[in-house]
């Protein structure tokens, strides 16, 4: 017979145990208590806290739990509901983005109150909120139930029951009943969150904590719940018009294993950086930055804010966001979120005093705030929460486009720094008196400043924890999200013909005529900028992007000492033939899942002779067999339509390929870029027939292959 929904949630429920959850998934609990801890401490005198605090204060319980800021003792279900509004109020929790987006630490209520009712550990604590977060966030990518006018919060319900079932340590009978009686009577309306928003938006999640400790309390007691109650003729999928589809597989017993060990959904959420709602964070940012340029926000004449569709639907249509009567409306108000940080210069809880968002000139700045879908950032979504936020000038209609991720990557602006804009044609020049690290929208031009000769002497590079959230590559496989990516190095002593890293990213010999130096990074510099920005961000793991990272063995050593110390799952660019065995060993153990391999070909001579990189393939082949033996994931690159390659060296390249056991494999055209050997030969006049040649679809130039070789030999011996 197939188990029902509610019978796998139980046994899942029931059959986690603390030592099933990873080193990452217990920081990240720990931290999400903290977070929610402060933020109900910040609510603590806002009205709903008090009313809900008040009544809840009325009764005792022989066995109850603390209310907050007090020495009250509630029943565990009272209390869930009065820690829980304070916790949620601010708007200032995590966030989860999914089909349904929710704000999972509104979990920490009902798991902080069971656990105290039942005299509970800080072990079996910390597994039930971890148990509370995946539920909740299975359940958010199963369906959005938000269109057909069901509140977030329904989700809740069960999750909550769930959690106070573990800790009440019920069997799985009552565990499913528990998740039965939640779900009879646990559906919210999604009015909590239409037009002007009530009180009522803030503890709507409290409200089905208190249903879900509550349930469980019955169901410890022996009532029984209607079933199946996701299933059923009358059940949660029917009356909600929603499939859950197969989430169930994601509740099977024994617990699938994966790189994140069970109950891992914790890892996908979010704390936010202001107290607003989250999908309007990156247009805070944008119009922060837009008002330190402006200075005067009177000069304002018009801002557009283009959005994502979840963003529109929620917080960016309803007439009531223009004209915000209640501190609820204001918090959810796409257009009064961003003016007010573009009005006031800061993001705080005093924009959400009634005398600040009712002030008429704020209403009348509103007037002139549009919201607008863009189709672009709707499809980055949930990947990227993307705004980009136009302002026009009284004095400049045409005013000019901040994409808020763009210029946080482009720019490393302390106060005081020099900022100079341009405006020419509609592009931007931008003059700083500091490096600026990427381009965007335009032009960037540095000022002239003293060079770092030693580069271990250099400031740390600029980092910011938001960028790193919207940036995804995902071989070698195995990437956790968001990850860093990084150099331990610089330089590299072979001289590929086609490499452009010297040229573009390492600064050293662009055009392969002389030695290129190799510079390593010393750990007493990297380690402790890698400390900030693990401490600063959530980096699930890191990535070694060097031109390559394993050039001998002391160093790769000294950086597995670096990244045992750090304990953060890492990869790296390496060159297959550069080290021993029991140095992939050492990587591995050191926490390194997998490696990208450049190879170029299959064929020993198109490897010596043309790419120049004199690698050993036979060598290298047994290196990809080791580190799949030992557990690594191998992503191999190769290129084609190199000079003097010839039809019968590409198939021997694609039989090598099948040949190993590689996890991915990437198969690139030759680019004769400017600045590699390859472009530098062909510029002086050694590789004619290169000049215009095109690629065919085998990735091979439309030139006789001997022919170019020839020429390319005698370019090489003569350089």
């Amino acid at each position: 017979m197939t188990k029902t929904l509610a019978h796998q949630l139980a046994d899942y429920a029931c059959g986690l145990r603390f030592e099933d959850l990873s080193k990452e998934v217990l920081h990240e609990v720990k931290r999400r208590v903290i977070d929610s801890l402060g933020c109900a401490l910040g609510a603590w005198k806002e009205d709903p806290c008090a009313i809900a605090r008040k009544v809840a204060s009325d009764f005792s319980a022989k066995h109850g739990s603390t209310i907050i800021g007090t020495s009250h003792k509630a029943p565990p279900d009272w209390a869930a509901f009065a820690n829980g509004c304070c916790i949620r109020y601010f708007d200032y929790n995590d966030t989860y983005l999914s089909k349904e987006p929710a704000h999972p630490s509104d979990n920490i209520s009902a798991a902080l109150a069971a656990a105290e009712s039942v005299g509970a550990g800080g072990r079996e604590l910390i597994t039930a909120i971890a148990l509370a977060y995946e539920v909740q966030c299975r359940f958010c990518d199963a369906a959005s139930i938000r269109a057909r006018g069901w509140d977030h919060v329904t989700y809740g319900s069960f999750s909550t029951a769930l959690a106070a079932a573990h800790l009440m340590k019920l069997d799985p009978g009552k565990a499913r009943h528990a998740v039965n009686i939640a779900g009879v009577a646990g559906a919210a309306m999604r009015q909590a969150r239409a037009g002007e928003l009530s009180h009522w938006k803030g503890v709507a999640f409290a409200n089905a904590a208190r249903h879900g400790v509550y349930s469980a309390l019955l169901a410890r007691a022996g009532m029984t719940g209607p079933g199946p109650i996701f299933e059923g003729q009358m059940g949660f999928e029917k009356q909600l018009g929603v499939s859950l589809g197969n989430v169930a597989e994601k509740f099977a017993v024994p617990f699938e294993k994966t790189d994140d060990w069970p109950a891992s959904m914790i890892l996908h959420t979010s704390i936010k950086f202001w107290p607003a709602e989250y999908h309007s964070q990156s247009a805070i940012e944008a119009a922060l930055f837009l008002r330190e340029e402006i200075g005067d926000p009177t000069t304002v004449h018009a801002v557009t804010i283009e959005s994502h569709d979840a963003a529109v639907e929620i917080i960016g249509s309803e007439p009531e966001k223009w004209k915000p009567k209640t501190r609820e409306t204001a918090d959810h108000s796409l257009p009064y979120i961003t003016a007010i940080a573009l009005i006031d210069g800061e993001v705080t809880d005093k924009q959400f005093e009634p005398q600040r968002f009712k002030d008429p000139e704020v209403w009348k700045f509103l007037e002139n705030v549009k919201v607008e879908r863009n189709a672009e950032l709707s499809a980055l979504y949930p990947d990227a929460v993307a705004n980009i936020v136009h302002v026009d000038l009284a004095e400049r209609r045409s005013g000019y486009r901040i994409c808020q991720w763009a210029v946080r990557e482009a720019l490393d602006l302390d106060e005081g720094d020099r900022l100079t804009w341009e405006i020419r044609g509609g592009r931007v020049a931008v003059t700083t008196d500091r490096p600026a690290f990427y381009r965007w929208e335009g032009v960037i031009k540095n000022s002239s400043g003293d060079v770092v000769k030693e580069m271990n002497e250099a400031p740390h590079p600029w980092f910011d924890a938001k960028v790193n959230w919207r940036y995804f590559d995902s071989n070698p496989r195995g990437q956790k999200f968001p990850h860093l990516q990084i150099w331990s190095s610089r330089g590299c002593p072979y001289k590929c013909i086609f490499c452009v890293w010297p040229a573009t990213m390492t600064g050293n010999d662009p055009d392969g005529t002389s030695a290129r130096s190799v510079r390593h990074y010393k750990r007493e510099y990297l380690q402790p900028f890698l400390e900030k920005c693990l401490r600063e961000a959530t980096i699930r793991s890191i990535y070694f992007d060097d031109d390559t990272f394993n050039l001998g063995s002391k160093h790769t050593l000294e950086m597995c000492g670096m990244m045992r110390d750090l304990r953060v799952p890492w990869s790296a660019m390496c060159r297959a033939d550069t080290i021993k065995m029991d140095v992939w060993n050492e990587m591995k153990e050191s926490g390194c899942f997998g490696v990208k391999l450049g190879f170029e070909s299959g064929n020993q001579f198109v490897v010596d002779k043309i790419v120049n990189k004199h690698l050993d393939l036979n060598y290298a082949a047994d290196v990809v067999r080791h580190l799949k033996k030992i557990g690594m994931t191998v992503h191999g690159t190769f290129t084609y339509g190199l000079p003097g390659e010839t039809p019968a060296q590409r198939q021997e390249t694609k039989k090598y390929i099948a040949s190993l056991p590689f996890d991915s494999v990437q198969e690139s055209g030759t680019a004769e870029i400017e600045g590699t050997p390859l472009a530098t030969l062909r510029r002086s006049g050694a590789l004619k027939a290169y000049e215009n040649a095109k690629i065919d679809e085998n990735y091979q130039h439309h030139v006789d292959g001997n022919k170019k070789y020839q020429q390319l030999a005698r370019a090489l011996q003569e350089a």
